[in-house]
């Protein structure tokens, strides 16, 4: 399953590749997972102000219902707006997390919607600076949080990214991994080197970082907690 963005999905066969069948859907997509009872989880972008929103597909190309929305700012026209940065829903064992974009707040849901937890971090994020215009707006990064990711199904661990804004409009990245336990209790941060970022863990629990300096590449690493 491809997402030819911004809201068409393509399917192929998995084994010859062979094109099936494509579907255009309403709206303006970032990304999409399948749950496990065959529906999909759409994270799209919302319009009006800035923010993330998410509704449940039919692998037919359906809209089932809405699961939830989250918007902030400044009321921008309503062909303008989407989001900067890691936040957004996404499916993780056997529930929903919410990153938010203008906070320190992660949101878990259950499947069917129901918030069941908001895990905090006493943290104070600077949210992405948004100049609005007559014609159009301008909307840089400051701080950004996200994705999140679960290690073993119950520590969570959350990537920051802190932005030092240097002379001239240069900036300097800094990224860091945040440690939470079952309880939704802060640990502690990991300092990762250069421009370094978890992507994923894989069900042995390997964990699997990008690093783009000094050169590109994919770093395989484990996890031991004293």
């Amino acid at each position: 399953w491809i997402l030819d963005s911004p809201s068409h999905i393509h399917v192929f066969d998995v084994h010859q590749g062979k094109h099936q069948r494509s579907m255009n859907l309403r709206g303006s997509w970032r990304n999409f997972q399948f749950l496990p009872d065959g529906r999909l989880l759409i994270n799209k972008s919302t319009r009006g102000k800035m923010g993330f929103a998410a509704e449940y597909y039919s692998s037919d190309g359906e809209l089932l219902e809405k699961f939830d929305e989250y918007r902030y700012g400044l009321e921008l026209p309503e062909w303008a707006g989407g989001s900067i940065g890691g936040g957004g829903y996404q499916f993780l064992g056997n529930d929903i997390y919410m990153i938010l974009p203008d906070k320190y707040e992660i949101r878990r849901y259950n499947l069917e919607g129901k918030l069941l937890e908001k895990i905090k971090r006493d943290f104070k994020l600077e949210p992405p600076s948004l100049q609005k215009f007559k014609n159009g707006f301008i909307m840089k990064a400051s701080n950004v949080i996200g994705p999140c990711f679960l290690y073993k199904k119950r520590m969570l661990l959350n990537m920051l990214m802190l932005v030092e804004k240097k002379e001239e409009g240069e900036a300097e990245l800094q990224f860091l991994l945040d440690f939470f336990n079952e309880k939704g209790q802060f640990l502690g941060s990991f300092k990762l080197l250069g421009y370094t970022s978890l992507n994923t863990i894989d069900s042995e629990n390997n964990l699997y970082f990008v690093q783009q300096e000094p050169f590109p590449r994919v770093i395989r690493s484990t996890l031991n907690i004293d």
